[in-house]
């Protein structure tokens, strides 16, 4: 039976924690180590998880002080002492269906390759009381360079990963990164790691009120375009700490110049922008979502220095 280490942050869970919990105790094939981070929960989510009993969940559980989603996340990875093969993050409102662990370990293990590697499925959208409403479509993204850098299919609560990536990831100092899940896709794919990616969905993901990232868009398209061009800058610092962090394990030239590329997006002169227009490095597999891309990379303005013509 493989042994495997679920990562999860809990903020102010209480309504949703304990089916969650129950969920993950009925996941089958697999021995698992709860590694929960508290980020500074008011209501009752930690002692309903400190009652919680199961023989069948290992729990450990750090209270913290409130630091959002994303930096108790990484807080996890950083300091998880645990040393097995696989990884896994988790949300406290969703509810995993009994197979989502061992079908992602399963694809895995058939590589026996010891590198980097990173596994992400479709998820069933549901209201808050479990009704599917949709079904994503991530498994027709491209998992390639420089989509990845502007672009995240891999939900992170389908997200398993190895210990060679754990091992080999760095986070920049003195710089907040868009999401933990988001990182670590890029890093892996830029490493020349593998991505595993599952049309089949095991998790019911949750959408109410308290969402801290949701998977419905209620904005128009003009507005969701027009909020993306606002990103490319982050996008293009995001590359650029990812080269500088990880560039004695980028080996492959060919992608060295895909990460500047994106690197570079954010100065870029209007002609060059244009040219974008035409890039099929910058396809992302749905037409919808690529089209959304490339004009927002279009629109956007640069904030200060020189342009790039």
């Amino acid at each position: 039976m493989k042994e495997i280490t679920v990562l999860m942050s809990t903020y102010n869970g209480e309504k949703y924690i304990l089916e969650q919990l129950k969920s993950l105790e009925k996941q089958k094939g697999v021995l698992i180590n709860l590694f929960i981070r508290d980020d500074g929960s008011t209501d009752n989510t930690v002692n309903i998880i400190k009652e919680y009993k199961t023989d069948k969940i290992k729990i450990k559980l750090i209270c913290g002080e409130n630091i959002g989603v994303r930096d108790s996340f990484v807080w996890l990875i950083k300091n998880c002492q645990y040393k097995t093969e696989y990884y896994a993050f988790c949300d406290q409102d969703d509810y995993w269906l009994e197979e989502k662990l061992i079908s992602a370990i399963k694809i895995m293990d058939k590589d026996k390759e010891k590198i980097p590697k990173l596994y992400y499925s479709n998820i069933f959208v549901t209201d808050e009381n479990l009704n599917i409403i949709t079904k994503s479509n991530y498994n027709k993204v491209k998992d390639t360079l420089p989509v990845a850098l502007a672009n995240n299919p891999a939900t992170g609560c389908t997200v398993v990963f190895n210990r060679e990536l754990l091992e080999k990831v760095v986070f920049p100092e003195n710089y907040k990164i868009r999401m933990h899940d988001w990182w670590m896709y890029k890093v892996c794919i830029c490493i020349g790691g593998k991505i595993y990616k599952d049309k089949n969905s095991y998790i019911y993901y949750r959408q109410h009120g308290n969402n801290a990232v949701g998977a419905i868009r209620k904005k128009s398209i003009i507005k969701q375009i027009y909020d993306f061009s606002k990103k490319i800058s982050y996008f293009s610092k995001e590359a650029e700490l990812l080269k500088k962090d990880h560039l004695n394990l980028i080996m492959d030239k060919r992608k060295l110049k895909k990460i500047e590329k994106v690197e570079k997006l954010a100065k870029l002169g209007l002609l060059k922008r244009i040219k974008i227009l035409f890039d099929k490095d910058f396809d992302i597999g749905i037409l919808k979502y690529t089209m959304q891309l490339k004009i927002a990379i279009l629109i956007h303005k640069n904030k200060g220095g020189n342009n790039e013509q």
